[in-house]
């Protein structure tokens, strides 16, 4: 007998089967078993099944399983992972002394544990489904099974203990579903649970399904479960918030009322569950949106209310007009509103009270009229946000060194002029990573201050760090300038750098040093040279010089000597200070920065960090300032389109404050870059 023909036979034995147990008379109080139309109920091969008595399973060769891992005989074919969560420790298992699906993950909140199987082709009526379910003591939340046909869905009762036993005899619970109604042959069963606490609360093994037929359903039966499933989808749909979604959902209605499809109707329903779960989600207490209603109304967000309610307001608008799906994006927009740009418009807002200067003033407050006008026009984009708040940072600085300027016209430190000069953080600076690290850190500055952030970048790859941040300085007077830091490094590499303009030769690097110190070694009776990177350093020189000198403690210099003498176990962090001279500002704006990437420096790296802090900038030589009134000269408005312009790079990949110079310039806009030559 061929082959072919013995799987004929076996398919027709098969289907035999099927009718003859499905011939059976089953009734509520005497329902037929249907386990039969389970694939794998048992997670184990046919032929490797259980033998069960009073809740004890023993299979074959079981003095061969090992806890803790699935024997060869298990098996999950017909069953899929469906919950939100899928990763995590979700296997099949030999636990509690049965073969199981394990379902297990620690930390994720909200999410759900779930193995599922679709059954199809079942005879129509009414089915139960039942499952053992095990968890530990202490992790217990609604773990559960569930039946789910197109027309209805029925969860069990949720575990109430977590009866685990370490000693690997556990005892299972039997969960069971309340009946669902099957008319068009399909039903899903499985298992589910809640993942909560911060922890593994929620995580189940599960095992044991079993599926009751209860008999049929009369026709009107069918009819009053669609009808009253009708009914409940448009009260679901009635209750959305989200007006686009409301808007699909009364379309996928409209459409089953027209064809009868139950899938439309089911689809509106998920939409409408998936749609009012996000909406209670992002309304909960502690979230964006409820805390924001409340700081508008509660003087939180100072002068800036108007623009923090107009974003809350657009918020709304829509929700009442969009999609669920799109909702976290719009609250990212309000958050950067309310959590970036108002600080900033706040700190204007100060900055612009305290100005005497009627130029400065004028500057500041155009931008500050401008910005609000547009970002209370619509709801615009992060992007856009974080532009606004760049050039409103720049103009709130430009504003005090215009009050600076016409305070002492002869100043020679321009420090002022840079901000975050001190690292406190990143804002004013152009940050690029790269395959570094950082950008701010602390523990390690040369005073032993431990709360004193510094800027630092690190990649333990000697090279392979390629770090870079640098800062546009306009509205400076034209001169000789010095500029410094204090700064240190692991290997040759890394650079101090200041450009003027967009040709190569406006920029001058200056490499960090590597430093050295030499003692004299005791053990050994001579000097010892020893690499300074993060020990010792110029700055610790310098203060054990003073300290071991006698420096009186009534000098107003001692307490910061002391401090950096005594830094690290009186070896030092590695600091020194490091200038650049003779720096010929010609056009009012300087760029100052530090890297170690070698595409810029045109220098090898073999830097694995380095660190800066504490620039200053000094005037050492006024130049050519005719017709230049200090820092706000020839800033009359604030054009809207510059809040586009992310950056201006010269050619050798410095960012520069404008175009004054004839050459070649990278400007880059909404993302992209183009070349601009200006003649």
């Amino acid at each position: 007998m061929s082959n072919s023909r013995i799987g004929a036979y076996a398919t027709e034995l098969k289907q035999a089967y099927i009718t003859y147990m499905t011939s059976q008379v089953a009734s509520a109080d005497a329902p037929a078993d249907y386990t039969f139309l389970v694939q794998n109920p048992l997670f184990v091969k046919e032929g490797s099944e259980p033998t069960i008595e009073d809740g004890v399973f023993t299979y074959p060769n079981q003095d061969t399983f090992e806890t803790g891992k699935a024997p060869e005989v298990a098996t999950s074919e017909g069953w899929t992972k469906s919950g939100t969560c899928t990763d995590g420790d979700q296997r099949l298992n030999y636990a509690q002394g049965r073969i199981c699906w394990n379902a297990w993950k620690a930390n994720t909140d909200g999410k759900t544990l779930e193995v599922s199987q679709v059954i199809k082709n079942l005879p129509n009526g009414y089915y139960k489904v039942s499952g053992d379910l095990i968890t530990q003591d202490g992790f217990v939340n609604d773990q559960h099974v569930f039946a789910t046909s197109s027309l209805q869905s029925s969860n069990s009762a949720s575990l109430t203990e977590g009866l685990w036993n370490d000693n690997n005899a556990g005892t299972w619970t039997t969960l069971t579903s309340d009946k669902v109604l099957v008319h068009d042959g399909g039903l899903t069963i499985g298992a589910s649970g809640t993942l909560a606490n911060k922890n593994q609360t929620g995580w189940f093994c599960a095992t044991n399904f079993q599926l009751l037929y209860l008999g049929a359903a009369t026709q009107a039966e069918i009819e009053a479960a669609l009808a009253a499933k009708a009914e409940n989808a448009k009260a679901l749909v009635a209750a959305m918030h989200f007006g686009a979604d409301k808007a699909a959902a009364n379309d996928s209605i409209a459409e089953y009322t027209t064809t009868g499809e139950l899938v439309k109707l089911n689809a509106a329903i998920k939409l409408a569950q998936n749609s009012e779960a996000k909406y209670e989600e992002i309304n909960a207490e502690g979230k964006t949106i409820p805390t924001v209603a409340v700081a508008v109304t509660d003087g939180t967000y100072g002068v800036a209310t108007e623009i923090a309610q107009s974003a809350y307001d657009n918020t709304l608008a829509y929700i009442n007009n969009g999609s669920y799906n799109k909702v976290d994006s719009v609250i990212n927009i309000l958050k950067a509103y309310v959590n970036n740009y108002v600080p900033a418009y706040n700190t204007a807002d100060e900055t612009l009270k305290a100005l005497t200067s009627a130029t400065a003033k004028e500057v500041l407050t155009s931008v500050m009229t401008e910005h609000k006008k547009v970002l209370m026009s619509e709801l615009k984009s992060e992007d856009y946000v974080k532009a606004a708040i760049v050039q409103l940072t720049a103009a709130t600085a430009t504003a005090n060194a215009q009050e600076a300027y016409e305070k002492n016209p002869n100043s020679t430190d321009y420090t002022g002029f840079i901000i975050n000069a001190q690292s406190a953080s990143t804002d004013g600076w152009n940050v690029i990573k790269g395959e570094g690290d950082g950008p701010l850190k602390k523990s390690q500055y040369f005073t032993d201050d431990a709360n004193r952030t510094y800027f630092d970048s690190w990649n333990g790859t000697a090279g392979k760090n390629n770090f870079y941040m640098d800062q546009a300085i306009e509205g400076l007077p034209n001169g000789t300038y010095t500029l410094a830091a204090n700064v240190r490094t692991s290997a040759e590499g890394a650079f101090l750098f200041a450009s003027t303009g967009a040709e190569a030769a406006d920029t001058t690097w200056m490499e960090i040093p590597v430093q050295t110190y030499t003692y004299f070694d005791g053990t050994a009776g001579k000097d010892s040279t020893v690499f300074a990177m993060d020990k010792y350093g110029k700055l610790w020189e310098e203060a054990k010089a003073k300290i071991d000198g006698g420096l009186s403690d009534t000098d107003p210099n001692y307490a910061t000597y002391s401090a950096t003498y005594s830094a690290n176990g009186s070896k030092g962090f590695g600091w020194m200070n490091l200038q650049i001279p003779n720096i010929e500002v010609t056009n009012h704006a300087l760029t100052i920065g530090v890297t170690c990437d070698s595409t810029k420096t045109n220098k090898p790296s073999k830097v694995t960090w380095f660190s800066a802090t504490d620039f200053t900038l000094t005037l050492v030589k006024a130049g050519d300032n005719a017709g230049w009134n200090g820092p706000a000269t020839g800033i009359t408005e604030i054009e809207n389109e510059a809040l586009k312009a992310d950056a201006i790079y010269n050619i050798n990949g410095q960012r520069i404050a404008n175009m004054n110079k004839q050459g070649l310039y990278i400007v880059v806009r909404n993302g992209k870059a183009v070349k601009v030559l200006k003649k």
